[in-house]
């Protein structure tokens, strides 16, 4: 989760052990954690064999209300955080906030208790609340709650306001998830089966020119590397995996990163994957290269700017890809000066659209297309 917006939950078993975790993960420093709970009582600590354990969480939570005042406070602040701040990334709770407790950017649940019944479902729905980027959440069980899903969702079909497709998707087991990898990677090199020549980089960019064909790219390329990622997290997937079956889906995924930011670039595209970009970077530096910065999208450029147009320009090679870009920034300039004079502003913007069928219909070459374009702007 860190690096990509979302947020985690785990679930302690009691409050002593809560606590044992949250010291943990600030030994370690690597993720910035929170810990709710509730106050305690003198049973506290029973079930631990050492007699500190009850003073260990009393003084943890009376830190707490020294801190924020009262226990309504104390959560609300701890809550509040963690849904609308970057930090906590991790929120560390006992029996707080399984029910009743809506944050979508919580996309992991680590499960080291038992949880049964009702409990169990409305601990999985903490983190199927959909949000922009995210598809589903993640379990992380290291008790065997799973053990206890069918248990629950027999529970859960005995209500009476029991709706079956509130269960649909409840849980999938991450490898059924990574099978779809083959079919996602074939569908996205499927776009571009006329392609004669794989090596030829520009033809791919000029297929994409269809401004329907490159939002099916981006859809396709978006879908596969969200599996992708699933994929090469998973220990079984890279045991499993061929390593050169591997490398080809890291090499692809390379290839038509750099590719999304050349065709933006070229078509002046404004389709916004800001939602994703987070989880594709740390894609990116994780498993493919180094030098992420290079497979970043380019930032929207002012297209009034004169030096902003033409730094961004200086980004392409070859006179089509050029040609395609002026052509494009015009077209979306003239649209949003059109009411200044309609009849200039349809005038040209046929002209343009003309040019560019000219080329992609080989009646005129690349150097022409481009001096025709120059010309327009």
């Amino acid at each position: 989760i860190q690096g990509t917006g979302f947020k985690g939950q785990l679930v302690a078993p009691n409050k002593l052990s809560a606590i044992r975790y949250r010291d943990a993960f600030k030994d370690i420093s690597r993720v910035s954690v929170e810990l709710l709970i509730s106050a305690p009582d003198d049973r506290e600590g029973e079930e631990d064999a050492f007699e500190e354990s009850n003073d260990k969480v009393k003084a943890f939570y009376n830190a707490m209300m020294d801190k924020y005042g009262n226990q309504e406070k104390y959560e609300k602040a701890i809550i509040s955080s963690f849904k609308k701040q970057d930090e906590p990334e991790i929120i560390i709770v006992v029996d707080k906030l399984l029910t009743g407790f809506d944050a979508p950017r919580n996309q992991v649940l680590y499960l080291t208790r038992n949880l049964k019944e009702h409990t169990l479902l409305q601990a999985i729905a903490r983190v199927n609340r959909l949000y922009p980027g995210k598809d589903y959440g993640y379990i992380i069980d290291y008790y065997g709650n799973l053990e206890n899903l069918d248990d629950a969702l027999h529970t859960y079909a005995g209500l009476e306001e029991y709706d079956p497709e509130e269960l649909i998707g409840t849980l999938t087991n991450i490898a059924k998830e990574i099978e779809k990898l083959p079919q996602a990677h074939s569908e996205l090199w499927d776009i571009f089966k006329e392609v004669m020549n794989k090596y030829d980089e520009p033809a791919y960019e000029e297929l994409l020119s269809d401004e329907a064909k490159r939002h099916s790219f981006y859809d396709k390329l978006s879908a596969y590397l969200r599996i992708l990622k699933l994929a090469l997290s998973s220990l079984e997937f890279n045991n499993n995996t061929p390593e050169k079956q591997i490398e080809k889906y890291k090499k692809d995924a390379a290839f038509f990163l750099a590719l999304r930011v050349s065709v933006k670039r070229r078509y002046m595209e404004e389709t916004d994957h800001r939602d994703y970009e987070a989880q594709v970077q740390k894609l990116i530096d994780k498993h493919i290269t180094s030098d992420g910065e290079v497979l970043k999208i380019t930032d929207l450029v002012n297209i009034f700017d004169k030096e902003e147009r033409q730094a961004e320009l200086e980004k392409l090679t070859g006179k089509a890809a050029k040609a395609d870009h002026i052509a494009s920034r015009t077209l979306k300039a003239i649209s949003i000066k059109w009411y200044d004079d309609p009849v200039e502003s349809k005038r040209l913007s046929e002209l343009i659209k003309k040019t560019i069928e000219d080329y992609h219909q080989q009646r005129i070459n690349e150097a022409e297309y481009l001096a025709k374009a120059k010309d327009f702007e």
